[in-house]
C-alpha cells in the first residue's frame, strides 16, 4: 500500500513539474511579446509627439498665411476701388 501511495505521489509530482515547466515557457514567451510591444508603444508615442508638434507648427503657419491673404485681398480691393 505504501509503495502504491509513493508511486501515485511521484506521478503527481512529475505531472506538477511538467505543468510548471510548460507554464514557465508560456510566461517567458508572454514576457518577450510584452517587451516587444512595449518598445513599439514607446516608439509610437514618441512619433505621435513629434507629429503633434509638426501639426501645431503647421497650424500656426497656416494662421499667419491666412492673415496675410486677408490683408492682401483688402489691399487689392482698396487698389481696385481707387481706379
Amino acid at each position: 500500500m505504501i509503495i502504491l501511495d509513493l508511486e501515485i505521489i511521484t506521478k503527481q509530482l512529475d505531472e506538477s513539474h511538467e505543468f510548471k515547466v510548460k507554464l514557465l515557457e508560456q510566461l517567458t514567451t508572454l514576457k518577450q511579446v510584452l517587451t516587444t510591444e512595449q518598445s513599439e508603444f514607446i516608439k509610437c508615442k514618441s512619433e505621435r509627439k513629434e507629429l503633434k508638434t509638426e501639426r501645431d507648427a503647421l497650424k500656426k503657419e497656416n494662421e499667419k498665411l491666412q492673415y496675410r491673404i486677408i490683408h492682401l485681398l483688402r489691399s487689392l480691393e482698396a487698389a481696385e476701388s481707387k481706379q
